[in-house]
């Protein structure tokens, strides 16, 4: 599954809470057994060292970029399977996470990497990723999802606060329309209108040259032959919102970008259209310290990676996490994303 579906661009008038849609039995069933895993979920990164950088790197379950993420650090590698169609989606088995200690080439000494590969569910992956945040403390976040087939990295500038109506990698759970924005429903909707468009925090020049000298690098070496410069076509800045980018991609980049952002406010997550009698029908999240400071950004990949160049993608992401981790060791201060960055061309197409 590609990170969203195409959709109709948005406009900037969302206000009420996204819910998904339980009003079916499978729906229901799927949504219960959501809530009750991210409510017993226990963090499962712990800091081995307070003195080494700290890296969160997330990719999807059965794409390319949980592929990445799991060639890195092995620890996260996922063993279960694709759900099918008709049944009710374990979340435990769309889920691996691990830690491993490596040396990053643009970084100096070693770095802790927290590894996710995610489920591609509306909400639950995003509660994931900041329960690892609260206790990991990560010094960098780096969030990884597919595009088109070939493509360059799109170094994603920034979220919006809305939500395609479209089925998630369960099929059962789509988000509800509010009424007051055609085709969209938004993620958060204590969020003031000032924040419908949050900006990523990244050291943009460093960590695209980076990934720009990997790919050449790779892509002259015999062994990979020219074809993966044919795939990842280099590094590049789309503008946003984009409303092919409304699907837990954009989901989870918004979500932990807020909460890392609003130390001790309460986000309601995971919430249902058909609350079940006695079973919670949804999920508070909260940060309580603020991860304000941290860079995070998210990266559209081409899905084509998967088809036999696996490794040299783990590279060139080993590359970009290496960049952002040694700019902010030299003191070299991350920024918003700014539109201005944006190549205006990137508007994505029927996979995004």
């Amino acid at each position: 599954m590609a990170c969203s579906p195409a959709a109709d661009e948005p406009d900037e008038s969302a206000a009420d809470a996204v819910k998904v849609d339980t009003s079916g039995e499978l729906a229901r069933k799927q949504h219960e057994v959501n809530v009750a895993f991210a409510r017993a979920y226990t963090p499962r990164c712990t800091v081995g060292s307070t003195s080494k950088p700290r890296v969160l790197l997330t990719g999807f379950a059965f794409n390319a970029t949980g592929q990445m993420v799991s060639e890195l650090v092995p620890a996260a590698r996922l063993s279960g399977r694709a759900p099918r169609y008709g049944e009710v989606a374990a979340p435990a088995s769309q889920l691996a996470v691990g830690t491993r200690t490596v040396h990053l080439a643009g970084a100096d000494g070693d770095v802790e990497v927290c590894a996710m590969v995610l489920p591609i569910f509306w909400d639950l992956a995003a509660a994931l990723i900041a329960r690892e945040v609260e206790t990991f403390a990560p010094s960098f976040v780096m969030m990884n999802g597919i595009g088109a087939p070939r493509q360059a990295i799109w170094l994603e500038l920034g979220a919006a606060n809305l939500a395609a109506l479209t089925d998630d990698g369960s099929s059962h759970l789509v988000p509800v329309p509010n009424g007051t924005n055609d085709g969209f429903a938004p993620l958060i909707p204590s969020a003031p209108a000032e924040e419908y468009l949050r900006p990523n925090l990244l050291s943009w020049s460093a960590v695209a040259l980076a990934g720009r000298a990997a790919i050449t690098r790779l892509n002259r070496a015999a062994a990979r032959s020219e074809a993966f410069g044919d795939i990842v076509q280099g590094v590049a800045f789309p503008p946003y919102p984009r409303g092919g980018n409304a699907f837990v991609c954009n989901n989870i980049t918004y979500t932990v970008g807020y909460l890392m952002d609003h130390p001790g406010e309460t986000v309601r997550l995971l919430e249902a259209s058909h609350p079940s009698p006695g079973k919670p029908s949804g999920l508070d999240a909260v940060l309580p310290a603020s991860h304000s400071d941290v860079p995070r950004v998210f990266a559209h990949w081409p899905g084509e990676v998967a088809g036999g160049h696996v490794a040299a993608g783990a590279e060139v992401m080993a590359a970009l996490v290496g960049a952002q981790v040694g700019a902010l060791q030299r003191g070299d201060v991350p920024t918003r994303g700014d539109l201005a960055q944006a190549d205006a061309s990137l508007r994505g197409g029927a996979t995004f």
